[in-house]
């Protein structure tokens, strides 16, 4: 299985900062699959639509989604 890329949604500060320092160690194929989705949830949705996450039922609630964690 080969990692596809890992997507951030509304990360904390730190992540904004130590992520990009990260990356600079990492190669060019293994850097482009780090995203970052942050602002308003309509713009998180749109963002992570492109990649094909941004259907509600995908979506944890507090991200506008519907899928509930017991």
């Amino acid at each position: 299985m080969r990692f596809a890329g890992m997507h951030f949604v509304n990360p904390p500060t730190i992540v904004n900062v130590v992520l990009p320092i990260v990356k600079t160690m990492m190669g060019k194929k293994l850097r482009h699959r780090f995203y970052i989705h942050s602002g308003q949830k309509d713009e998180v949705l749109e963002g992570l639509s492109k990649f094909g996450l941004g259907t509600k039922g995908l979506l944890p609630v507090v991200f506008g989604g519907n899928l509930e964690f017991e």
